[in-house]
């Protein structure tokens, strides 16, 4: 809990009398609390990563992705149009109305750069359709892909479409969304890959004139787009491809809060899961694993046998025929101590991850006999997780938290002729501290540091191995002038607490229950006025 005092006890001082203002101004002397609060390893590091084992001690426990390999990113459906402009061939005199002019079936063959996709679920995209009738009646358009099915029925347009107005088509355009249509692209045949079959009819206005048709003009104008297609679900053979990335960059929050000092542990373990979700055999590669400390610019390269070292993963498999039935096929690798140098690599308090890998999929062919498959939600992953145990000696680490100050908020504090602060801290930490003051101003620019002249005392520790109590002390800082002068200008102030293991090799550990509770009191002679 945190609280702000003073400024109200002013004002209350303040308004209270305010028939007595007027062009008037005084001295007040004021002892009172200013600010409480309460500190602990959550200031310290982030509360979403930070967990207590049974017996309450803590430790960091850090799960951050770092390649989600997706098939959209190995296989792009590239946007295809398709024009078409129907030209009969031979004139057709007094065609009835109600006549049907023979059916014309497109086929589009996707070039996939070696890929052969037999079945293909759509999980997003569109199918954009602009038609154009050049006889001079009404005719209905009729179109289908007759292997595109959701929920059974066959991807279908029908419409009635105008002759042309003044000699100029009129152009009607449709779009249909793709999402969750089935594909057969296998052809008429049922033995290709890759195909999307169309077939368009026209059909003249039954309550309409009979009409000549001509033999070598244009009669109906046709284009189609498939465009932002992103596959859910697909079958077929994938190809010998290769993924790499150089460069890559991941956020490693937990230790980012830590701005200074050093933590030395007692032990830390990284661990890499490769999770291959796709119906393909792989060989993975991690080429580099960086940590990089970005307040302190310094990088450790992780070293271990797994990175730079090629890792067969064999392929999972489709047990139901959903994503959620898949088998995948897991590798797990720990570094610690002894195989790495992972202590180092942490120790670095590193908050961002730089790494570079190689995925190569289907090593050895088409060994599925066309049979490989993929989930969107399925994918090929590489984990990190990192667990630190909170045992560790530390080194000028640094607690800190930032609050709102306002000694002038009943507008009448002038100055601060004399006085001095007084932190009551209760140190629930076994380590000694070294307490301070930032003072900010309303647009967050440095004024001042105030620092308290003594350190205050480790809390002691029981033959368990845990603080048997807090430990109370009581820290005094004369204002000189110029800190007076600063203090009535702040309005936000940091509490910072730098701690350090004592003696210096000592190792330390640490329990959900430690705290420091702070409590800052002023002795102020004040001018007031108006």
């Amino acid at each position: 809990m945190r609280r702000l005092l003073l400024g109200f006890t002013i004002s209350f001082l303040i308004f209270g009398c305010k028939q007595d203002l007027d062009n008037t101004s005084w001295d007040v002397d004021l002892l009172a609390p200013v600010i409480t609060t309460r500190l602990n390893v959550g200031d310290l590091l982030s509360d979403s990563v930070l967990t207590a084992d049974a017996d309450g001690k803590l430790r960091l426990l850090i799960d951050r992705p770092l390649i989600d390999l997706s098939f959209d990113s190995i296989l792009q459906i590239p946007d295809t149009t398709i024009d078409k402009d129907l030209i009969i061939g031979i004139p057709i005199p007094n065609v009835q109305p109600g006549a049907q002019i023979p059916s014309i079936t497109e086929t589009i063959q996707y070039e996939l750069d070696g890929k052969s996709i037999r079945i293909a679920k759509i999980r997003s995209g569109l199918l954009h359709v602009e038609v154009a009738n050049l006889l001079s009646s009404n005719v209905r358009f009729d179109y289908e892909i007759s292997g595109a099915t959701l929920n059974g029925q066959v991807l279908a347009l029908s419409e009635w479409l105008e002759p042309p107005v003044a000699g100029e088509p009129q152009i009607r355009s449709f779009d249909v969304d793709l999402s969750g249509y089935t594909f057969d692209l296998q052809g008429e045949t049922g033995a290709g890959s890759n195909l999307v079959v169309s077939v368009y009819s026209l059909t003249t206005d039954p309550d309409g004139p009979a009409i000549d048709i001509p033999g070598f003009d244009v009669i109906f104008q046709l284009e189609y787009t498939f465009s932002d297609i992103i596959l859910d679900y697909g079958l077929g053979y994938f190809g010998q491809d290769a993924v790499s990335s150089e460069n890559e960059s991941t956020t490693l929050d937990g230790l980012q809060n830590i701005v200074s000092g050093s933590l030395f542990l007692d032990s830390a373990t990284v661990d890499l899961q490769l999770i291959n979700g796709i119906g393909m055999d792989g060989i993975f590669q991690l080429d580099t694993l960086r940590g990089s400390n970005t307040r302190t610019n310094n990088t450790v390269v992780l070293s271990h046998d797994i990175i730079g070292n090629q890792l067969l993963m064999a392929r999972a498999q489709d047990i139901t025929g959903n994503a959620n039935g898949v088998q995948k096929v897991e590798l797990n690798h720990q570094l610690n101590a002894n195989n790495s140098n992972v202590k180092e690599f942490i120790e670095n308090l590193p908050d961002q991850l730089d790494f570079s890998f190689n995925v190569e999929l289907n090593p050895l062919g088409n060994v599925s006999a066309g049979n490989d498959f993929f989930y969107y939600e399925s994918p090929f992953e590489a984990n990190i997780r990192v667990d630190i145990p909170l045992r560790a000696r530390v080194d000028n680490i640094v607690l800190l938290d930032t609050l709102d100050w306002d000694l002038s908020q009943g507008g009448a504090v002038e100055n601060i002729n004399h006085g001095q602060l007084t932190m009551i801290i209760n140190n629930g930490f076994p380590t000694v501290g070294e307490p301070s003051l930032v003072l900010l101003d309303s647009n967050g620019n440095y004024l001042d540091t105030l620092l308290f002249p003594a350190e205050i005392a480790a809390a002691p520790i029981g033959n368990d191995g845990r603080v048997t109590e807090s430990i109370e002390s009581r820290v005094t800082l004369t204002l000189t002038e110029a800190m007076s002068t600063r203090l009535v200008h702040a309005r936000r102030v940091i509490i910072r607490m730098r701690f350090r293991s004592e003696p210096q090799t000592q190792l330390v550990q640490f329990y959900a229950d430690y705290a420091i509770d702070i409590k800052l009191v002023g002795d102020f002679n004040f001018t007031v006025g108006p």
